[in-house]
């Protein structure tokens, strides 16, 4: 969809009273076409039904623009904070995930889906935490059976990690 330049609508003046009708009355276009009537503007209930559509989708960009914006403001006080007190990566991308996990929750959006996808979007943080034990454990072997036990204690690491990030301990 492709922006268009604001124009001015004759239904402008009533924009108060059309958001009335439809968000808390719950009103049809029909009606509200028949209200404006009585009240000086003629217009086609399509014409109303449109104008609100167009509202609705403005209110919608409005809204996705401050989320960017609140959004890219936390990031950059985020970067900031770990700019000040770095952190190990893994250890930062684990709290992130908590915190977005409670925000979730707290906001009333327990979508299993969402929930879902937050696991999916850490799968690449954990295989990540896994390589570096395994290279880690690598460096360190002093032979093929040290190296079995520490992998064994690598993944075991990573588990914990897991668990730790999904609130399981």
């Amino acid at each position: 969809m492709y922006l268009r330049k604001a124009t001015k609508s004759k239904l402008d003046p009533f924009a108060d009273q059309l958001e009335e009708w439809f968000e808390v009355e719950k009103r049809s276009a029909r009606d509200a076409q028949q209200l404006l009537e009585q009240r000086g503007c003629k217009v086609s209930h399509t014409t109303v039904l449109d104008w609100w559509r167009r509202r609705q989708m403005k209110k919608l960009q409005d809204q996705l623009l401050c989320d960017i914006a609140e959004s890219a403001q936390e990031c950059s006080d985020l970067e900031a904070h770990f700019a000040k007190n770095p952190a190990p990566a893994i250890d930062i991308l684990i709290k992130l995930h908590r915190v977005a996990a409670l925000r979730l929750n707290k906001q009333g959006q327990t979508d299993p889906d969402l929930l879902r996808l937050m696991t999916i979007l850490m799968k690449p943080v954990l295989d990540w935490a896994r390589l570096e034990e395994q290279r880690k454990v690598r460096e360190s072997a002093d032979g093929k059976g040290q190296a079995a036990n520490d992998l064994k204690g690598a993944s075991e690491a990573v588990q914990s990690l897991l668990n730790q990030a999904l609130g399981l301990q």
